[in-house]
């Protein structure tokens, strides 16, 4: 495993720790493990598995289980969404409003057009929905 302070030298990780500790989380080498294997698949839109195969590489004994509830108390604390996409789950790590294309391939791209953003804010307000955070999944093939 990472030396702690090389751990720390990364903003992201240091700022979710801290929001974990004013949660009353413990600072675990497993959570450590799951959340710098997050931030190294950071734009890969990465499944579960994923990040349960990236974590284990440097802590062997992280349990699927573990993963899973450290990646929903990330969700909870608002710094991931999760989607489910042909039987996965995944993880989207940019929570601001965008627009997700899923390919054929499964390859996912985001999209960050304001004008569709703004067009999407204010057809669901139109329907009632008061909506400052959102994720549009379109799946895209020939």
């Amino acid at each position: 495993m990472e030396s702690k302070s090389a751990i720390y030298e990364d903003n992201r990780l240091a700022r979710i720790i801290q929001m974990l500790k004013n949660k009353g989380f413990k600072i675990t080498a497993q959570r450590i493990a799951i959340i710098n294997a997050l931030l190294k698949l950071d734009k890969t839109h990465p499944t579960l598995t994923d990040i349960h195969r990236e974590a284990t590489k440097v802590a062997p004994t992280i349990s699927f289980s573990t993963v899973y509830i450290t990646i929903k108390t990330l969700e909870e604390l608002g710094l991931v969404k999760l989607f489910s996409h042909k039987g996965d789950t995944v993880v989207e790590t940019d929570v601001k409003p965008h627009i997700n294309v899923i390919l054929e391939d499964n390859k996912i791209i985001d999209i960050e057009d304001p004008e569709i953003i703004e067009c999407v804010k204010e057809r669901l307000a139109k329907h009632g929905i008061d909506a400052d955070k959102f994720i549009v999944n379109i799946i895209a093939w020939k």
